[in-house]
């Protein structure tokens, strides 16, 4: 999401706008957005300081490090950021943050679920589903 500095008038500007998910580089081994990304951005203006609130909304599917099923997690994330002007800046680039503080979500060992009981060293059977393992 780019914006012109100059069509941030003094009472400010909103945006809405549905980004692809590979265009932002979301997508890793730990987890894939299931569609696009809604982004909500309010800017304001302030002499040289540029304020971005920004609201995130999508969902994500991820593969459990314990048991392997995939499970799908919604982002619902609100962050704002702050951009100094720089003499003859005209756009700002909202991109790469918006990928950062998302990508800080993401968990290092994704979990279907805190209690998760993973997988049967015997059997190798989801534990998860009782009628799958009958292991001692």
């Amino acid at each position: 999401m780019k914006v012109y500095v100059d069509q941030i008038r003094p009472e400010g500007l909103s945006i809405e706008e549905t980004a692809d998910p590979k265009v932002l580089d979301l997508n890793t081994e730990i987890a894939r957005f299931n569609d696009s990304v809604m982004i909500q951005a309010r800017l304001e203006r302030v002499n040289d300081v540029v304020t971005v609130s920004l609201r995130v909304n999508g969902s994500v599917s991820m593969v459990c490090c314990r048991c392997l099923e995939e499970f799908t997690v919604a982002v619902n994330k609100d962050f704002s950021v702050d951009y100094a002007l720089e003499k003859g800046m005209r756009v700002i680039d909202l991109d790469p943050d918006i990928r950062d503080y998302i990508m800080l979500d993401y968990p290092l060992k994704p979990l279907c679920k805190q209690d998760c009981k993973g997988l049967c060293p015997i059997c190798g059977e989801n534990r998860n589903d009782p009628a799958k393992c009958d292991c001692d």
